[in-house]
């Protein structure tokens, strides 16, 4: 062995094992064989076959064929044609905008005519006749239930035709009617002032006799009643005499108590006017009438013995339309007296809980003094309390007593009477019975007056007047009749009621709700 180093030639020998050769030859063998460029011509090669086949297989446009075109004579009836459109378009705009100027001047004049007061003559000695009218005629409850009673259009254009001395059916649709028609006129007539001699006749009046308002309110009213149950009978279906018990007939209570066994009965009794006593103001009127009253002898039905028991009053439902009469005159050693004594009256009043604000529940032994005031804290709430965050704040002594011993009376101030105001009717007085309040959440029973009849005057002879609050406008709602001398509506079966209801329609609200007559 020879420890030379080899020389150059023998290492790079060309089958020479070189390491160095041998490890390049291994270190390019991971790269691929560099391949020519694809020429350009190939793609079409390619992808012509399938451009071409889509090109074939897409859908062809359907063409429209082309339109003849128009001969002059055709250009020009196309423009007369739609010449003679617009012009149509301008005749029938113009047609309506008379139309419209012609029902708007009607409308305009009728409620002028509306907006006007009309009279009714006195056909002799029936002031007291026009006065009752006028009052019920300027209440919207009273106008309401009149031309929403029973009625026969037969009846009315026979009573209209009819001269003013030919006779008239003396039945009580014949008086309905005829009231009808003078409230329509009263409405829709031209004439400043209006006969009621047609309704004369048919209720039988004397018009040479003076007669007492209140006396003919019951008559005129016994009319409705009876021709309301014919109607509803006949047309076998209950409404004429829903709206006339609504609206006129409420009902009193008559409690009489045992004094040995404290034993109670009561007899309830429908009225249609409230006849209270004169004193120097309306809630001791009302305290004057609910006043208790012994017995002396009563036959007791609970403990069968005859003792002495108390009699009262007791209002226990009032109608949409309260009338109420001062009983002025009365029986005396000499004859008839009538008492002259001024009164003084409320503009407004919260009749929810008179039915609870009676002897029965404020105690049988209070005086007159005591229940007037309770009266008047209960029918003037916003007088006597302030609602803030549902705490009630009483002014006085009794109206703190009336929220501790009554939850019901409590819970209802709650609920209306958080926020209202209240305004004066007549500016110039600070009387505090002339305020009228306004609330965010009316009431069910608010009533406020509207009509007083007054008789000035007499027993022997006098004079009736009607002094009435200005009411809103009644709508014309009624399809008009051709009358000689106005224009009156046909009454509906089933007229709408012309207050206006919030469509929560009940919670009834009664539009007119006091008519004091005096």
């Amino acid at each position: 062995m020879s420890n030379q180093p080899p020389s150059s030639g023998e290492i790079f020998k060309p089958d020479s094992q070189s390491f160095v050769l041998n490890y390049l030859k291994k270190s390019v063998t991971h790269f691929e064989e560099i391949k020519p460029l694809t020429p350009l011509n190939s793609f079409r090669t390619e992808f012509e076959p399938k451009v071409t086949n889509l090109i074939q297989e897409a859908p062809k446009p359907i063409l429209e064929p082309q339109k003849p075109q128009k001969t002059q004579k055709q250009i020009e009836e196309e423009k007369r044609i739609e010449i003679e459109r617009k012009k149509r378009e301008d005749d029938e705009l113009i047609e309506r905008h008379k139309r419209e100027e012609a029902y708007r001047i009607q409308r305009e004049e009728e409620e002028r005519i509306q907006k006007e007061h009309r009279g009714l003559v006195n056909n002799g000695a029936t002031c007291y006749l026009n006065a009752l009218l006028q009052g019920i005629y300027n209440t919207e409850a009273g106008y309401n239930a009149i031309l929403r009673g029973p009625n026969d259009r037969e009846t009315i254009e026979r009573i209209e035709k009819a001269g003013e001395y030919e006779p008239i059916d003396k039945n009580d649709q014949s008086v309905v009617s005829a009231l009808q028609l003078i409230f329509l006129r009263l409405i829709y007539s031209k004439k400043q002032s209006l006969s009621t001699m047609k309704f004369c006749k048919a209720l039988g009046i004397d018009t040479g006799k003076q007669e007492d308002a209140n006396e003919l309110m019951k008559k005129v009213l016994d009319k409705l009643e009876k021709a309301s149950k014919a109607h509803d009978a006949k047309d076998n279906f209950e409404h004429t005499l829903e709206v006339y018990k609504e609206t006129f007939e409420g009902q009193t209570g008559q409690t009489i108590r045992c004094q040995y066994c404290q034993h109670e009965s009561l007899t309830q009794t429908p009225f249609t006017d409230l006849m209270l006593p004169v004193e120097e103001n309306f809630f001791k009127c009302f305290a004057t009438m609910v006043k208790k009253q012994e017995i002396d002898g009563y036959q007791c039905g609970g403990c069968k013995k005859r003792t002495i028991a108390l009699q009262y009053t007791s209002v226990q439902s009032v109608p949409d339309l309260l009338c109420m009469t001062l009983f002025r005159f009365q029986q005396n050693g000499y004859g008839t007296s009538k008492d002259n004594k001024d009164v003084k009256f409320p503009i407004c009043l919260d009749l929810e809980f008179v039915k609870n604000c009676n002897l029965g529940e404020i105690g049988i032994e209070s005086s007159v003094e005591e229940t007037t005031e309770m009266f008047k804290i209960v029918m003037m709430p916003w007088l006597y309390y302030e609602v803030e965050a549902r705490n009630i704040k009483a002014k006085t002594e009794e109206a703190q007593y009336l929220i501790d011993n009554s939850e019901e009376f409590s819970k209802y101030l709650k609920i209306y009477y958080q926020s209202f105001t209240v305004e004066n009717l007549f500016p110039d007085s600070a009387d505090e019975l002339h305020q009228i309040p306004t609330f965010e959440n009316t009431p069910h029973n608010i009533f406020t007056l509207k009509s007083i009849v007054r008789h000035s005057g007499s027993i022997g002879g006098g004079h009736y007047q009607t002094i009435s609050l200005s009411r809103p406008n009644i709508p014309a709602r009624f399809e008009m009749l051709n009358f000689n001398d106005s224009r009156v509506s046909k009454l509906e079966k089933r007229a709408l009621d012309i207050s206006e209801s919030t469509g929560d329609e009940k919670k009834k609200q009664p539009c007119l709700q006091n008519t004091s007559f005096s």
